[in-house]
């Protein structure tokens, strides 16, 4: 550039103090703000993406006067290595959300207010800074193809500089708005729309959850919790106010029976400890020959409450009830009629064994008899029963035990001694005698007749009638626990919390994988596309630097808009009529791996106004052809005014 100083540029190049500098010489057109420089009026051919005139020897480059900014070209390596970084960074923010998600609604399947609140600050954090980051990776690759885009043709500086503000939307849209060409709209709509899709897709993922009231999972919380009082069966609910040992064993009986009116579940169907409990929900789980039972535990503050629902919540404390039994063929009197029985034993001598039943019950119908003073075990009851038919009777010997609660950790969990031998011998207590030769009570028996459930024909099962014996078992225990007394104990209060509920996991993938997918591919492509010219580096003073000889012609320009009093900054150049300044990007390699990044004015046809010479051209055309028209007619009249006035004279 005439009448600048020149620029040496120390971290590329050595200062030579032999080297001599050629220094431009002065032009007069510097002082004078209506010089015009003399230029070609055809528009500039489009450049290709890197000038490679290399000056031909390395102590050129020591003097050559740089028109912008001295900068080397990035390798490849390096401009994917900086795109690759910033994706892993928004990869890290994806697997942190995911991360946040999961540990809240799978390993944390209830929640207090407190961890809401701090579920909520972490996911919004996130994705907040998500987004911001999505935002700045996709304003960085629009920042590295602004000189792409400024090489490909010469522009004029209202285009450039919303082209070097491509990163504010308002900017692109508005020269989208005042351009005419269309690939420029369709680019700036893809543009917005990528921009505002990121967002609002991230901005969704809070659509795809709730914090919902938990229904299936209780919040343990330390406080007071009511429990069974499990140290015997209590009467009260059932027999008229005695607490015998008749009236229990009546009870106990009772208890089996009305168990039924709960639901009963396979061993595998039983909850986990800190599940809601609700009527609906099955009471008893038993599998081939065993029953259990899972303690409930409930809220105090709840239960004493009576306008609220108590809070009620299943506990890791187990009983199982597991029965035995042999079946034998009964061999005579096994039609229900007789009171003396034969079975085939061939344990026995003879290999036959006589059975005396306490109660006669006729046939098609099961007798349950046990004798009260021969209990097997401390926790077992032996029970017999005869399957009384006229064609196939059977009798069955069976012992059912009754287990220890697992997980007991207070005295008050435990189980008294007469509940569980009434529990496991219940189905034959028959509590008080119903004739006057029972009265001792010593054998009780209870007849089943075979249409109901207890009395179901077996016929030899002896498997079938053992996990019927502890489904009656455990029922009478179950029973207990939802009728007696309740003790108020220090524990786990079961609590309503809160749950994440992840309703649309399938969206949440689909939104991080395109936002990881896209950026990587855009990023990539764009960093290679921006890779074609050396992109300068160094923030805005390296910016300002490359846009250094824009500033100069501004300043010409404004000179001579200044001086001839007028904002036209069209230029009038010979008859080519008149042109505008425009501006393309050049990156000039100089040798030695370094490059003159700067912006070159050129001087393209101004359009509009050759159309509107164009105009004037034939407005002017025509206003000549009506005045030599009217010149001819004013001759023609004179012609005639005078010949008229030679005939009156030479009248």
């Amino acid at each position: 550039m005439a009448g600048t100083e020149h620029h040496a540029v120390q971290p590329f190049l050595q200062h030579q103090p032999h080297a001599t500098r050629q220094l431009s010489p002065p032009h007069d057109h510097d002082v004078d703000p209506l010089y015009r420089p003399s230029v070609s009026m055809a528009p500039p051919p489009r450049q290709p993406d890197s000038d490679t005139a290399s000056l031909p020897e390395a102590e050129d480059v020591q003097l050559y006067e740089f028109k912008g900014l001295a900068a080397r070209k990035a390798s490849k390596v390096r401009v994917l290595a900086r795109v690759l970084g910033k994706w892993i960074v928004t990869v890290v923010l994806i697997v942190a959300v995911y991360a946040v998600l999961i540990a809240y609604s799978v390993d944390r399947p209830v929640m207090s207010t407190t961890k809401k609140r701090q579920f909520n600050a972490l996911i919004t954090g996130l994705l907040i800074t998500l987004g911001l980051s999505t935002a700045s990776f996709l304003t960085g690759m629009c920042d590295d193809m602004r000189w792409w885009i400024l090489s490909r043709r010469a522009r004029s500086q209202h285009k450039v500089e919303h082209i070097l503000h491509a990163h504010s939307t308002s900017r692109v849209i508005r020269l989208a708005s005042r351009s005419k060409r269309s690939n420029i709209h369709v680019a700036v709509t893809l543009w917005v729309l990528l921009i505002i899709g990121a967002q609002v897709g991230i901005a969704s993922i809070g659509l795809c959850y709730s914090v919902e009231r938990t229904e299936d999972k209780a919040l343990l919380v330390r406080g007071n919790v009511s429990i069974p009082d499990m140290s015997t069966i209590e009467t009260t609910k059932v027999t008229n106010g005695s607490n015998s040992q008749r009236a229990q064993e009546y009870t106990a009986n009772s208890l089996g029976s009305v168990s039924l009116a709960y639901d009963t579940a396979v061993v595998d169907q039983i909850p986990q400890p800190g599940d809601l409990y609700s009527s609906d929900d099955p009471l008893f789980f038993c599998d081939d020959g065993g029953c259990i039972y899972a303690f409930h535990e409930v809220n105090t503050k709840s239960a004493l409450d009576a306008n609220s629902f108590p809070i009620t919540a299943v506990t890791n404390r187990l009983v199982r009830v597991d029965t035995a039994c042999r079946s034998y063929r009964v061999t005579s009197g096994g039609d229900g009629l007789f009171e003396n029985i034969t079975i085939a034993d061939s344990n026995s001598n003879g290999g036959a064994r006589n059975v005396t039943l306490p109660v006669l019950g006729g046939g098609d119908q099961s007798t349950f008899f046990t004798d009260t003073m021969a209990p097997c075990g401390p926790a077992c009851g032996r029970v017999s029963v005869l399957e009384a038919s006229s064609s196939s009777p059977w009798l069955y010997e069976c012992n059912t035990t009754v287990g220890t609660p697992s997980n007991a950790s207070l005295p008050q969990h435990a189980l008294g001694d007469d509940l569980v031998w009434m529990v496991a011998v219940a189905v034959a207590l028959q509590g008080y005698s119903t004739t006057a030769a029972d009265e001792d009570l010593q054998v009780q028996g209870i007849v089943y007749p075979a249409a109901t459930y207890w009395g179901t024909p077996m016929s030899g099962s002896s498997d079938g009638l053992a996990l019927l014996m502890s489904r009656f078992a455990i029922g009478v225990l179950g029973m207990a626990a939802q009728s007696n007394t309740a003790l108020f104990v220090w524990g786990d209060a079961p609590t309503i919390g809160q749950k994440l509920n992840m309703e649309h996991w399938d969206m949440i993938h689909l939104i991080m994988v395109l936002t990881a997918g896209l950026q990587l591919v855009l990023g990539t492509a764009a960093a290679l596309t921006a890779h074609r010219v050396v992109v300068p580096e160094g923030g805005p003073v390296a910016e300002a630097e490359v846009l250094r000889p824009m500033l100069g012609g501004a300043r010409k320009r404004r000179r001579g808009r200044f001086d001839k009093g007028k904002g036209s900054m069209s230029l009038t150049v010979g008859q080519g009529g008149d042109v505008k300044t425009a501006w393309v990007y050049r990156n000039k390699y100089v040798g030695d791996g370094v490059y003159d990044l700067y912006m070159e004015e050129v001087v393209v046809p101004c359009k509009s106004s050759e159309s509107k010479t164009n105009r004037g051209a034939k407005k002017t055309a025509s206003r000549w052809t009506r005045l030599l028209k009217r010149n001819k007619d004013n001759r023609v009249s004179t012609d005639r005014s005078s010949s008229s006035r030679a005939g009156l004279r030479d009248g």
